[in-house]
C-alpha cells in the first residue's frame, strides 16, 4: 500500500512553489497520481494504491491536512469495502461497510469518532443479523439478534483449531 511517508513517492513541483503533486511509484516503475500538497499539507482527494498491482485501495478527501468528507476503501475487484465520513479529521456521520459481493456488512453512524445510535449488521447473503444501539459512555444494547451469525472457532469452547485459526476436523 502507498504510505504518505513512503520513499517510493515522487513529488513534482507545479508552477506554484506552494503546490506539489505527489505520485505513487508502483513495483513495475509506473507512476500514478496520489494527491496534492499545499504548503506541505494534504489537500483535496488522495489516492492510496496497492503497489504490487496498482488498484486503488483507499480514496480520502483532505482539507488543511485533516480528513474531511468521504473516505472510501476498495476491494481488489474495485467494489467498495467501506464508506466513512469525516469532519475535521474526526469520524462523523454515516458509515457503511460492504462484503466483497457488494452486500452491506454493517451500517451506522459516528458521532465525534464514536459509534452512535443504532447499527445494523448483516450476513454476506444480505440478511440482517443484528441491530445494536450504541449508548452514551460506551454502553450498548442489543435490539435484535437473529442468531444466524456463525461464531468464530475461537469463540466456541474446546474447539480444536490449527495455526491458521481453522477448525480441525478428525
Amino acid at each position: 500500500m502507498l504510505s504518505c511517508n513512503s520513499t517510493d513517492n515522487h513529488i513534482a513541483k507545479l508552477s506554484s512553489p506552494q503546490i506539489e503533486l505527489v505520485f505513487a511509484k508502483l513495483k513495475d516503475g509506473k507512476q500514478l497520481p496520489a494527491g496534492i500538497l499545499s504548503n506541505g499539507i494534504k489537500e483535496g482527494l488522495w489516492l492510496e494504491y496497492d503497489l504490487r498491482n496498482g488498484y486503488i485501495f483507499r480514496a480520502t478527501s483532505y482539507s488543511k491536512g485533516k480528513k474531511s468528507g468521504r473516505e472510501l476503501t476498495y476491494y481488489k475487484n474495485n467494489s467498495i469495502m467501506t464508506d466513512t465520513h469525516y469532519v475535521n479529521g474526526i469520524k462523523q456521520g454515516n458509515y457503511i461497510s460492504y462484503f466483497e459481493n457488494g452486500n452491506p456488512d454493517s451500517k451506522g453512524q459516528y458521532k465525534n469518532d464514536q459509534t452512535s445510535g443504532v447499527w445494523e449488521y448483516y450476513l454476506s447473503d444480505g440478511s440482517l443479523s443484528k441491530k445494536i444501539e450504541f449508548l452514551n459512555e460506551g454502553g450498548k444494547k442489543v435490539i435484535l439478534d437473529n442468531g444466524l451469525e456463525i461464531p468464530l472457532p475461537d469463540e466456541i469452547p474446546n474447539t480444536p483449531i490449527d495455526s491458521c485459526n481453522k477448525v480441525v476436523i478428525d
